[in-house]
């Protein structure tokens, strides 16, 4: 079964009180250190305490750090520093892809270029302790999966290198574009700019909690305590539970951006689909209408997770003459899949299987394997499509039944 952590935001996030929810729902903290200390970040301490927020207990980490004197990092430097480390790959890679993430969001909420954006707070130690930390407690926790609840951002204002923003900060309001908010407690900044990176890389889901046997518990406690609530940050861990609604989480959301075009050359059209796709849209299609001054025009239309949203909304500006666009949140539904490779007589070939809950309800051979293998052998794609589906069903049955079939003829 597979394991799974769900944050509850009610009192949003930050990378201290992610990190020390994991530690607190048994993250092992030595290990973390000895992890952090292979980086080349200086002296620092890292340590936990046991606090009350409100009525609840909450664990609450600490970077003590000997000089103040922090230099303002950029996103090279940072993944440059992320490779003198002693981490597995596969910590690298997540911590490097929250630090691009918010490179992204820096970069588009003060016009600049996510290489050139100079981390001012989230440079600094702690942050970048908050940052790979999390990822390394999520590593020993063997977590699989995350989801997330709707997330409390506050409001107010905050003070920081750039002066005096509006919660939530212009940063973590880019990152939290297409996902579930609230106000929660007025007056606060409830989630940093670490905090929306960290759980919108990780989380797949942003919503009620999926169907799970919960296991461990843990509570991570932001720095302030704050009046009549609770400031803390709740995970559960545990196993999916194997029903249709969630261990497949068959539900996100997606953003429809959409522009009308009358003056594009066709030849701009096609080169942009490939790279949109490339760049991370999920799809790319064109509605034929008719415009104003009848004038025969389309409508492109770009389906695209939220953390692309702001990179596919630049390639349209600046690859097509529109002076305007729209966007849509879109809720999805999706069957649950798997790809079988299978042995055919052209070879092994992928084929897609999709699910809802435990019925399988699709069977769909990779086109491109087909037309590849058609290609070799010197037949139509339509015929290796073919040979795919007979192969794949006649693996799918049960062996009394193929037997019999067997015997039948």
């Amino acid at each position: 079964m597979t394991t799974a952590a769900y944050f509850d935001c009610f009192s949003g996030a930050s990378g201290d009180m992610i990190l020390a929810s994991l530690v607190d729902a048994g993250a092992e903290l030595d290990r973390i250190r000895d992890s952090l200390n292979s980086l080349p970040l200086g002296d620092f301490e890292l340590t936990t305490s046991q606090v009350k927020r409100g009525l609840l207990r909450a664990c609450q980490v600490q970077v003590v750090i000997s000089s103040t004197d922090q230099p303002h990092r950029n996103l090279s430097d940072i993944l440059k520093l992320l490779d003198e480390g002693e981490l597995d790959d596969s910590v690298k890679s997540l911590a490097g892809k929250i630090f691009q993430r918010l490179a992204q969001a820096e970069a588009t909420a003060h016009g600049s270029d996510p290489q050139k954006v100079h981390f001012h707070e989230v440079g600094a130690v702690d942050s970048i302790v908050d940052i790979v930390g999390s990822c390394l407690a999520l590593n020993l926790l063997d977590i699989e999966k995350v989801y997330c609840s709707q997330i409390a951002t506050g409001s107010g204002t905050v003070h920081c290198a750039h002066g005096d923003l509006p919660v939530p900060a212009p940063a973590t309001a880019q990152l939290l574009l297409g996902i579930p908010t609230r106000v929660g407690y007025p007056g606060y900044e409830l989630t940093t700019p670490t905090g929306a990176a960290i759980l919108t890389t990780l989380a797949e889901h942003f919503g009620p909690a999926p169907d799970m046997s919960a296991e461990k518990l843990g509570y991570g406690a932001g720095q302030a305590d704050l009046l009549d609530h609770p400031n803390v940050l709740r995970v559960t861990i545990g196993r999916l539970q194997s029903s249709p609604a969630h261990a497949t989480a068959q539900t996100d959301q997606v953003w429809l951006v959409q522009t009308n075009l009358d003056d594009a050359p066709p030849e701009l059209i096609g080169p942009l689909y490939d790279l949109l796709l490339d760049r991370g849209a999920l799809d790319v299609y064109v509605t034929p209408v008719q415009m104003k001054k009848n004038r025969p025009g389309i409508v492109l239309c770009v389906l695209v997770q939220p953390d692309k949203l702001a990179e596919i909304e630049d390639l349209l500006f600046e690859y097509t003459p529109t002076f305007g666009l729209r966007r849509h949140l879109c809720q999805r539904s999706k069957l649950a899949r798997k790809t079988v490779q299978l042995q055919t007589r052209y070879g092994t070939l992928r084929v897609k299987v999709g699910y809802r809950g435990t019925k399988e309800l699709t069977v769909s051979p990779e086109f491109e394997d087909c037309q590849d293998a058609a290609t070799r052998h010197g037949v139509s794609p339509r015929e290796v499509y073919n040979e795919v589906l007979v192969c794949y069903r006649q693996m799918a049955k049960p062996p009394a039944q193929a037997h019999k079939e067997v015997q039948d003829k």
